[in-house]
């Protein structure tokens, strides 16, 4: 997902859009849309870790 689409799913997710509609508006799974979300609540940021893809 891109910075956009993570701070869009933060967005629908706080104006009360549940995780499967998110999902299908942004074309992703809503595992993704969770995980996305608990990564702001825990620790208030929608950016990825560091090193936190595979290594190309």
């Amino acid at each position: 997902m891109s910075e956009c689409e993570r701070g869009c799913a933060v967005g629908l997710t706080e104006a009360g859009w549940s995780y499967w509609r998110i999902a299908r508006h942004l074309s992703r799974s809503d595992a993704t849309i969770r995980r996305c979300w608990q990564e702001w609540v825990n620790h208030g940021r929608t950016q990825r870790h560091e090193g936190s893809s595979r290594p190309r």
